[in-house]
């Protein structure tokens, strides 16, 4: 059949997946051992901890309460300085996973909870047009750490910095307007109480730049939609090709990668990125490529 009197054609090709797991029970055998020994802050933040009732990779954040008024230095609920001789009795008389329950809050799970594509191919007459999409939903990531991960803890004016230090906090006020914390003018940075002892042998954190990398003002969305590619193909008619003395001949455009709709405050950041470094890896580039086809 000559395609040039076909009519309009749509293919509809819908994928789908959905992972749904909970953890029924953290014990592997009589003793009620957990499936990770010597478990500590990390394993909270990383989703790396199995809790009972909970999905697999759910992970936990600080509670990020503000700026310090002083020195534009982060502050944590359940942490706060001029609490901290109640909080440290408190806390070593409680169990280490239930402190942790408690100065952290559940941010989501790492892996996405339903991800599939949508194939699509409009056609009519000599053209076509065909069209993938993927998409992931239900699934938490953090963004890319600014205060922390630069062969530091901390961030220092010297440093290369990311662009959203602009907006920082730079003196006494600025804490109402920005959540950007304030770079530290001094080598000698005095520990938080949490990393003094007696403290410190509860693990409750590094230092507070670092905690503010893996806080919840730091949590955004990972869904995202995706065009992974398009092809627009116009298929020469036949009267054309024998007039050539051709088999089939057709001229096809292509790109791959074309966009990605996802949170606004990924800022350039792929949402397939976890945000555990404070480097950006550049997103999948989008392609182009036209070709020219043709048989004898």
């Amino acid at each position: 059949m000559d395609k040039s009197k076909r009519g309009f054609v749509w293919r509809f090709d819908p994928q789908l997946g959905q992972v749904l797991n909970k953890i029924i029970n953290q014990a592997i055998n009589n003793r009620n051992n957990v499936l990770i020994d010597n478990i500590d802050y990390s394993n909270y933040l990383s989703g790396n901890i199995q809790l009972a009732g909970k999905p697999i990779n759910t992970f936990y954040s600080y509670k990020f309460k503000g700026l310090s008024p002083v020195d534009g230095s982060p502050i944590f609920y359940g942490l706060e300085n001029e609490s901290s001789v109640a909080y440290q009795q408190r806390y070593l008389n409680m169990d280490r996973q239930d402190v942790y329950l408690e100065i952290m809050s559940e941010s989501g799970r790492r892996e996405p909870f339903i991800q599939g594509g949508l194939s699509n191919y409009f056609g009519y007459r000599n053209f076509g047009l065909s069209f993938n999409l993927s998409y992931s939903l239900g699934n938490k990531i953090r963004l890319m750490k600014i205060a922390s991960g630069y062969a530091t803890t901390s961030a220092y004016p010297q440093q290369n910095l990311r662009k959203e230090f602009v907006d920082r906090w730079r003196r006494p006020g600025d804490e109402a307007y920005t959540n950007i914390p304030g770079l530290q003018v001094s080598n000698n940075v005095i520990n938080a109480w949490w990393q003094n002892y007696p403290a410190s042998s509860l693990q409750l954190g590094g230092s507070a730049y670092e905690m503010y990398d893996n806080s919840d003002v730091r949590l955004v969305s990972g869904d995202y939609l995706k065009l992974q590619s398009a092809s627009f193909r116009y298929t020469f008619s036949e009267a054309v090709i024998r007039k050539l003395k051709l088999s089939s001949a057709s001229v096809s455009l292509t790109g791959t990668n074309l966009f990605t709709l996802s949170n606004k405050m990924l800022k350039g950041q792929d949402p397939t990125q976890s945000g555990s470094t404070p480097n950006i890896n550049l997103s999948v580039r989008p392609t182009y490529s036209a070709s020219i086809n043709v048989s004898f």
